[in-house]
């Protein structure tokens, strides 16, 4: 059974998410209609009180419906593992961080016992089953584990509806009569794309990378008696 950490990961990454995503889905509308909206909100605030009224209603009542589609749409981002779909097609850093666990738990049963290790090579789901018997029980460090990863995941989501909408930013004031407004409001989503790009590749990522190595590094020095009896019980046939 799923513990608490399992279950809010999905649920914390779209409430991380849906307010990103839907100023990212608003944007490409302003790039249309910029001109249209700068006389609007001017007609606005030249409104009548209860004319002013109306329209900030029929404006909320707007957003409240746009919010909710994208709510709908996280919530089926979620319901078909996205996140760690995009991770899989694109970036492999899930891929990679096995690899790294692999590796650095067959060297530290290497320095303790040489043979042992020669015997769990080859062999990376158990070895990352055998991983996650002790990670599982360093509360601290997972608990550091899973903020990593949602943020990794969080900003995967975003990156990418960034960029498309970016893309789309660029494409419909190309082909349409927008103004140089609509352009510049492409430069919130390429702020975007670019702070998570950087933050992600050179800070996020290699601290999910070394972490794996932290709580090997502890199992091995704390705890290589039972590191040991549990790579015979698992390795070792009977």
């Amino acid at each position: 059974m799923a513990d608490k950490l399992t279950k809010e990961l999905g649920e914390n990454i779209a409430k991380r998410t849906r307010k990103p995503v839907i100023l990212l889905a608003i944007i490409p509308v302003f790039v249309i209609w910029s001109d249209d909206i700068w006389i609007f909100l001017g007609y606005l605030l030249k409104s009548e009180k209860e004319e002013f009224e109306f329209w900030e209603k029929i404006i909320k009542s707007g957003i409240s419906v746009f919010g909710f589609v994208i709510a709908v749409f996280l919530t089926l981002a979620r319901s078909v593992d996205l996140h760690n779909l995009l991770d899989k097609i694109l970036f492999r850093v899930r891929k990679k961080t096995n690899r790294i666990i692999c590796d650095e738990l067959i060297s530290a049963v290497r320095r303790l016992d040489p043979a042992r290790a020669d015997i769990m090579v080859g062999k990376d789901k158990m070895i990352t089953r055998l991983f996650y018997h002790f990670a599982n029980k360093q509360n601290e460090l997972r608990g550091l584990a899973f903020t990593y990863w949602e943020n990794y995941f969080a900003n995967i989501l975003i990156g990418i509806i960034a960029f498309l909408s970016l893309t789309l930013c660029v494409v419909l004031w190309w082909i349409s009569d927008a103004s140089y407004y609509g352009l510049a409001a492409s430069g919130i989503p390429l702020i975007i794309v670019l702070a998570i790009f950087f933050s992600t590749k050179f800070s996020l990522v290699p601290k999910i990378y070394n972490l794996p190595k932290q709580q090997i590094s502890e199992v091995s020095a704390s705890n290589n008696v039972e590191l040991l009896a549990q790579v015979d019980a698992r390795f070792i046939e009977k």
